[in-house]
């Protein structure tokens, strides 16, 4: 810091340089950099979606500026302002706990309808699918498959066969709650649940992350509720959101912590363990964020930095609720993998799946060059997916981080939740935009608070009246105003649900799975895939490790 200048001013030249950053990221078409060393499936996939978000992006932001400038000319300056005095009032009458256990109901009632109507409570990608199967066996009792006298009709990708069994390269935590889904019969109902509880968690968050903005609050809340990403993943038997559950319990004891109940830091603890079990960069990453970054600064000042014995408090309460799930992490990949520290992911792709600059396993290269061009092909697309809305909310984002004189604590944390996710998967080889950057799912919440907060303050910062200088009659408060609201409203009403009825399977499209045969009796189903699944299940039966089956079969 230089000498005599403020922590104020250095906080505010810093989120100032990452909102000039989001802009520099997301206009121009830099997703295009991913195939600048060659190409593989993931820039392919890149370069598809890269070019339809990135065309959405500046098309919405056209057609956002033009409906300002109509719906400022058309509407009455005062009429905005005053449907959302009703709304907010409406919004605010109802009791926090009542309020958040009505959006619980929202979002899980939305993913229970995308799991029954779309995807026919089938996984979405080879992922879930891999976790399922090993939650059948954890649910019969067995701590893995069997090894079969014939393992090459049984392996598919993903799933390790060690000489211990047969289990999902991932860590155990959501495979070991599917488990208990499967138990009970509704191993569908995981993923709705876990998202009701994390949008309940979420509202109660955001309450203490904006105690003198809590219309802010509930409409992020209530973003997060209608998030097409959140729903349609947590409908898939997708890992994420039990990572964002496991996060939200984390941040909301870790809040609690704060204000003066040391003993919550053992949920905390316990919760990001859990997490570790179940999405260890993310744990690391977003773990980080709930403990260090909200105990050094709070939604509300609290007069210094912890004492060293808060500190000690605290740290010991995080070690004691961790304890056990990081013991049963570890002693589950030594059992399996050989070696307490060596996860599922490594077992199966080998060191080439390890964070950093290098080459990835499916042998393209991944170094700057390519982290700006994922990154920037993430945010893009996190632009859209988020919401679905004709809006490009990054840009929004960016520019009341760039512009706005201050941002209160409650925004700071919320940038802090939404940021470090992009910052850590940049170094991170692996990129995914089917149905949007998945790998960003756990953030959507700390984004949702951020664009509730830069609306707001687009609002405010503009003139209440209309122009009469450069704008003529405009009302551009107004028009702001009009366009956010539209935007919801066509996001909720039809574009969201439009986007998740596309994933259904119909006779012109086969969709996301193979329905099986009809049979009036247990039945082994065994399906014909391509020559080049078949020659790869052979090579992974034989012990070729997964990145080098890869390779193979790209030449």
């Amino acid at each position: 810091m230089l000498q005599g200048a403020a922590p104020g001013c250095s906080w505010r030249l810093a989120r100032r340089l990452v909102g000039a950053l989001l802009l520099t990221l997301v206009l121009p078409p830099w997703y295009r950099l991913v195939a600048s060393r060659g190409s593989g499936a993931a820039a392919e996939q890149t370069l598809r979606l890269g070019s339809a978000y990135t065309l959405e992006l500046w098309t919405s932001s056209v057609l956002g500026i033009a409906g300002v400038l109509l719906l400022g000319w058309l509407l009455p300056p005062g009429l905005p302002a005053s449907l959302w005095s009703r709304v907010r009032q409406r919004i605010l009458s109802v009791r926090l706990h009542v309020f958040g256990l009505g959006l619980a109901l929202v979002a899980t009632g939305a993913a229970l309808w995308t799991s029954g109507a779309v995807l026919d409570r089938m996984p979405v990608l080879i992922d879930g699918v891999g976790q399922l199967v090993h939650a059948r066996y954890l649910a019969a009792g067995m701590l893995s498959g069997p090894r079969r006298a014939h393992p090459e009709f049984w392996q598919f990708q993903f799933m390790v066969l060690t000489d211990a069994g047969w289990v999902s390269q991932y860590p155990p935590g959501f495979s070991a709650l599917l488990a208990a889904g499967w138990h009970l019969g509704a191993a569908w109902l995981v993923g709705p649940g876990l998202l009701g509880v994390a949008v309940y968690l979420t509202a109660l968050i955001a309450d203490r992350l904006f105690p003198s903005e809590p219309a802010v609050a509930r409409m992020g809340a209530v973003l997060a509720t209608v998030s097409p990403l959140l729903i349609f993943h947590a409908a898939g038997y997708m890992n994420h959101v039990l990572a964002l559950a496991l996060l939200t319990v984390a941040l909301y004891a870790s809040l609690r912590a704060v204000e003066g109940g040391w003993a919550w830091s053992l949920v905390t603890g316990a919760a990001l363990g859990a997490m570790l079990a179940t999405r260890p960069y993310a744990a690391g990453v977003l773990g980080f964020f709930a403990t260090f970054v909200v105990w050094t600064r709070p939604p509300q000042p609290q007069g210094g930095l912890p004492s060293a014995r808060a500190w000690a408090l605290r740290l010991a309460g995080l070690a004691a609720g961790a304890g056990p799930f990081v013991l049963a992490l570890l002693l589950f990949n030594a059992h399996f993998f050989g070696d307490a520290m060596r996860f599922g992911y490594v077992a199966a792709a080998g060191p080439a799946h390890g964070l950093g600059f290098h080459v990835d396993p499916w042998g393209s290269p991944y170094g700057f060059v390519e982290a700006v061009g994922y990154t920037s092909a993430d945010l893009v697309g996190l632009s859209s997916d988020l919401l679905q809305a004709p809006i490009p909310w990054v840009v929004v984002v960016a520019l009341y981080l760039l512009l706005a004189q201050r941002l209160g604590r409650g925004a700071s944390l919320a940038a802090g939740w939404a940021m470090l996710p992009v910052l850590g998967n940049a170094f991170y080889w692996h990129h995914d935009l089917f149905m949007g950057p998945r790998l960003l799912y756990e953030a959507v919440p700390g984004w949702c608070f951020l664009l509730a907060a830069s609306a707001a303050w687009s609002v405010r910062a503009l003139p209440q009246g209309r122009s009469g200088r450069v704008l003529g009659r405009v009302g551009l408060r107004s028009g702001v105003s009009a366009v956010f609201a539209l935007g919801l409203v066509v996001a909720v009403l039809y574009a969201g649900p439009q986007k998740l009825a596309s994933y259904k399977a119909t006779p012109e499209r086969p969709g996301l799975s193979v329905l099986a045969p009809a049979v009036d009796r247990p039945a082994l189903v065994f399906v014909h895939g391509s020559w080049e699944e078949r020659l790869g299940s052979r090579l992974s039966a034989l012990g070729m490790r997964l990145d080098s089956v890869r390779l193979a079969l790209r030449h």
